[in-house]
C-alpha cells in the first residue's frame, strides 16, 4: 500500500489524501513508487503539485525523476531521509543535480517537509492497520474457532474494535473473562490470521 498526503499553504489538506493498493508487486519498492505515481500523475483531471516530496535518498528521488520524464509531467522532485548516525540521526534533503544531501536545520520550511514526511507515515500506517483488522475481522479461521460461538463472536469483534485486532494474550485475558483454553485458540488465530494480512 502506498500512500499520498497534500498540504496546502503549510498545511494538511485532508480531502485530497489518498491510498493505493500496490498490486502483484511484493517488496519492490521502485515498482512500488512507479505504479503509485502513474496512477497519480496519469489521471486526464490530474493537476500537478508544486512540488513532490519523496520519503527516500538519493536512489529513490532518482526513480521518480525518471518516472516523471517518462510520463512528460512538469514538477519539482526532492526526497527526504534520514541518517542515522552513531550520534542520532538528522534529517537530510536530496535534490537533483546536486551531489551531496542538504543536512536540514530549523528553517521552517525545513520543519513543513519533515511534517509532511510523518504525515504520510501516519496515514500510511493508519492504512495497513485498517487493512489489517478488516482482514482479521472477516475471519473464517476466527469463526470457527471451538468454543466461539455467535454471542462470544460478537463481542470478540466489539473488544477487538476497541483494543485494535492485535492485542495481546494478556489484552485477551483481561477483556474477556473466558477460559484460558478459548483464549489461547483466539490469540494462536489472530496471530496467524495478522501474519496473513501484511
Amino acid at each position: 500500500m502506498g500512500s499520498q498526503v497534500v498540504f496546502k499553504n503549510g498545511t494538511p489538506a485532508k480531502s485530497f489524501y489518498r491510498r493505493y493498493n500496490i498490486e502483484g508487486l511484493g517488496n519492490n519498492d521502485f515498482a512500488s513508487l512507479a505504479q503509485l505515481l502513474e496512477r497519480r500523475l496519469k489521471k486526464e483531471d490530474a493537476q500537478a503539485p508544486d512540488l513532490l516530496l519523496i520519503d527516500g535518498g538519493k536512489a529513490q528521488l532518482q526513480a521518480v525523476l525518471k518516472i516523471v520524464k517518462d510520463l512528460k509531467v512538469s514538477v519539482d522532485v526532492i526526497s527526504l531521509a534520514k541518517e542515522r548516525a552513531s550520534k542520532g540521526s538528522s534529517e537530510r534533503i536530496f535534490i537533483p543535480r546536486r551531489v551531496d544531501p542538504i543536512e536540514l536545520g530549523s528553517h521552517p520550511a525545513y520543519k513543513i517537509l519533515i511534517q509532511l514526511r510523518d504525515e504520510a507515515h501516519r496515514f500510511a500506517i493508519t492504512g495497513h492497520r485498517k487493512r489489517r483488522d478488516k482482514h482479521l475481522m472477516n475471519s473464517a479461521l476466527l469463526q470457527q474457532t471451538k468454543g466461539l460461538g455467535p454471542k462470544r463472536y460478537k463481542e470478540l469483534m466489539d473488544k477487538l474494535f476497541d483494543m485494535g485486532a492485535s492485542p495481546s494474550k494478556q489484552q485477551l485475558k483481561e477483556a474477556l473473562n473466558w477460559p484460558d483454553s478459548l483464549i489461547d485458540e483466539i490469540f494462536k488465530t489472530l496471530t496467524t490470521e495478522e501474519k496473513k494480512a501484511q
